[in-house]
């Protein structure tokens, strides 16, 4: 079982939090996003998260990534993983392939989703278990009939 902890960085989210319940996905508040390029404050509040989590492991997910000037600077910062209407409003290249390195030999069970907006450059990736595929296609199928 993996532990993704929504929202940190607002209402009960807190250090503590991650220490007692050893998450594997941390998604930073959108609310520390979404000013990121102009508030210093928010700035250095994601870089200390971020730099936590690295040193225990945990994959950063940043929400509300709106731009692309956040975008970059949060890659810079060393984020994971992205949400957000940057990536929802490109057509892009969808590209799919079985995980290596640095998850290693023995992942022959998780494939490796990749989208790049621009059909080269990786922005968003994700590593989903075979056995949840299906679940993530049902999903997928949900959310397009929903743009209808």
């Amino acid at each position: 079982v993996k532990i993704a902890i929504d929202d940190f960085g607002s209402g009960y989210s807190n250090f503590i939090r991650i220490i007692r319940l050893k998450p594997y996905y941390l998604k930073i508040d959108g609310s520390l996003i979404k000013n990121i390029d102009k508030d210093n404050n928010s700035y250095e509040i994601v870089k200390s998260i971020i730099a936590f989590s690295k040193t225990l492991n945990i994959k950063t997910i940043a929400e509300y990534v709106h731009s692309e000037e956040i975008f970059n600077l949060l890659l810079e910062l060393g984020v994971d993983e992205f949400q957000g209407y940057y990536f929802g409003t490109k057509k892009g290249k969808i590209v799919i392939s079985n995980v290596t390195e640095p998850y290693g030999a023995n992942t022959a069970d998780i494939v490796s989703i990749a989208i790049a907006l621009n059909g080269e450059d990786v922005q968003w990736k994700a590593h989903i278990p075979y056995e949840n595929i299906d679940g993530l296609i049902e999903a997928l199928n949900k959310a397009k009939n929903l743009k209808k």
